[in-house]
């Protein structure tokens, strides 16, 4: 598929939801979940329940209480696996951000990754909210009307593999952040290794609403191994 077509894809469907404590959108996921679909020809969906009985000393995996909530976790963990692959996960520590970053399609080298290729998602402590912060297809300053260069002509897994990437990368201008879903207070999230390499991506999420006497929890374990979508080290 055309590289560019694949651009106007995802950046004609862009746009914000407003953020409400307890609320949870699954739109913007199964939107995003549709466009990755068409850049991939690899087809993985992680069901909560069949990874965890055929994985052996795996986190726990379970379902959400809320249908809505489970609707969340099952279109972002599709989202993931079908991306071409993981390259990297930056956990929250001292930031109030917790990132995965994805390369949305192979391109034609497997080490050089053009920014096109290039999906953060993120999840903010601060506003509970899941964001997706890709290249826009046309970068142009709003205040000047001129066309902005994009924030790298190349990268290298390793650079995107380096802790400071996902801030550089959602704030520089020529990036366009769609929000996902909304309400989820936090995200956990755990390589699993297998060897000297993880083999799993393990991923909660918290829900607290107000309606609730206690916290609305999912988690999903996804394979990072499955049809080579495997970019970790």
């Amino acid at each position: 598929m055309d590289c560019d077509h694949e651009r106007h894809q995802l950046m004609h469907r862009h746009g914000r939801l407003p953020h409400r404590r307890g609320a949870s959108t699954a739109t913007g996921l199964m939107v995003t979940f549709g466009i990755l679909g068409t850049l991939v020809l690899a087809t993985f969906v992680v069901h909560p329940m069949s990874t965890q009985a055929r994985v052996h000393a795996m986190p726990e995996v379970q379902p959400a209480a809320n249908p809505r909530h489970q609707e969340v976790i099952e279109s972002l963990a599709q989202l993931i696996a079908r991306s071409a692959g993981v390259v990297a996960v930056h956990q929250r520590d001292a930031s109030p951000y917790a990132e995965i970053v994805l390369r949305a399609f192979g391109g034609p080298d497997a080490d050089r990754v053009r920014p096109e290729e290039v999906f953060v998602l993120s999840h903010s402590r601060i506003l509970y909210t899941i964001t997706l912060h890709a290249l826009r297809e046309t970068a142009v300053d709003p205040a000047s009307g001129k066309q902005i260069d994009p924030p790298f002509s190349s990268l290298s897994l390793s650079s995107l593999r380096v802790p400071s990437f996902p801030t550089t990368w959602r704030s520089d201008p020529a990036i366009v952040s769609r929000v996902l879903a909304t309400g989820v207070v936090d995200m956990n999230l755990k390589l699993i290794p297998d060897g000297t390499s993880p083999s799993h991506l393990w991923i909660e999420l918290t829900w607290d609403e107000e309606t609730a006497d206690t916290p609305d929890r999912a988690s999903v374990l996804i394979d990072l191994n499955s049809r080579g979508r495997h970019s970790l080290e």
